[in-house]
């Protein structure tokens, strides 16, 4: 039997979902580093810096200081600071809850065949993987993740033994709400 929906009804059902739809609800949140360290060089992320969970492994660097000229490290800095994996090792970021991780941009610190292996989890649960190739370490590439719904995010170079490393910034995610 077909029942009719009155037009004033069904088009605030419409509002409705779209309201339930729009990206706007969430919160989107570009990492830039720019606050997280004050030294001239490069230190260890800070302990919950942007209230997120940082591996052991995931150093600050200031690109634009001069110490590593002509490398990624100044090349993948979009202002003074970024990070990069210490010792060519994983980069690992845990979130409070579930986000949707867009994106960042990468520079290959000293060997430009690097490639990086972005893996996003749910409750330990490996749910997306992607390799991206940034080719360079002269320019800083961006690169979409497109995971949505991970509490944890690992960076894995292709590389090690310290050709390895890599520059991220602009490290951009959103919060679902």
């Amino acid at each position: 039997m077909f029942k009719q929906v009155p037009t004033l009804k069904l088009a605030v059902s419409l509002v409705g979902l779209m309201a339930l739809s729009n990206p706007a609800e969430s919160a989107e949140v570009v990492l830039d580093f720019e606050d997280a360290v004050t030294t001239s060089s490069y230190d260890a992320m800070p302990s919950g810096y942007a209230g997120l969970t940082w591996g052991s492994d995931t150093y600050v660097m200031n690109g634009s200081s001069g110490s590593y000229a002509g490398t990624g490290y100044e090349y993948g800095t979009s202002g003074d600071y970024s990070i990069f994996n210490w010792y060519s090792r994983n980069i690992t970021i845990a979130f409070p809850s579930a986000v949707d991780v867009d994106g960042a941009y990468f520079t290959n610190a000293w060997e430009a065949t690097n490639t990086i292996t972005a893996a996003g989890y749910l409750n330990g649960v490996e749910i997306y993987s992607t390799t991206v190739s940034p080719n360079s370490t002269t320019s800083q590439a961006w690169f979409s993740l497109a995971f949505e719904g991970v509490d944890e995010l690992v960076l894995t170079p292709s590389l090690y033994s310290g050709s390895g490393h890599f520059v991220t910034d602009d490290f951009t995610y959103w919060e679902c709400q």
